[in-house]
């Protein structure tokens, strides 16, 4: 998605009536592009194929990009910066090893045990609040 917004500027004398008066009109004015995209547009794409040992990482995701931007400063042997783009997205390597899918840990609670976890919960809340309050 392009925004364009259009801003005013004085360019020369702007009361004079000349054959140049269209082409005054026309400098007066400044184009300012910003290109903005949605969240569903930003998005992080890892690449590998079964022949390297390397994954690559493309993203707009910030968070992302600042953990792997600290991994290639404290594992620069590891993890490599390919290119910081323009559009606040960046490129990386980093080992295959480290990609992984793990889903979330299930619980097969019984009612009794849904109940008991959720009054300790309210007591650590309740705990925080008085805390928090003196």
């Amino acid at each position: 998605m392009w925004i364009i917004i259009l801003t005013k500027k004085k360019v020369g004398n702007s009361d004079k009536k000349t054959d140049n008066s269209r082409l005054l009109l026309f400098t007066k004015f400044c184009w300012v592009v910003f290109n903005t995209r949605s969240s569903y547009e930003r998005e992080t794409i890892i690449n590998f194929n079964e022949e390297e040992k390397t994954a690559s990482i493309y993203t707009f995701n910030q968070s992302l990009i600042k953990k792997l931007k600290k991994l290639t400063l404290d594992r620069p042997d590891e993890c490599v910066l390919k290119s910081d783009g323009p559009e606040d997205a960046a490129s990386f390597l980093v080992p295959k090893k480290w990609v992984h899918v793990k889903p979330p840990v299930k619980y097969n609670l019984t009612d009794e045990q849904k109940h008991e976890r959720a009054e300790r919960m309210r007591k650590i809340q309740q705990e925080k609040r008085i805390s928090d309050e003196g």
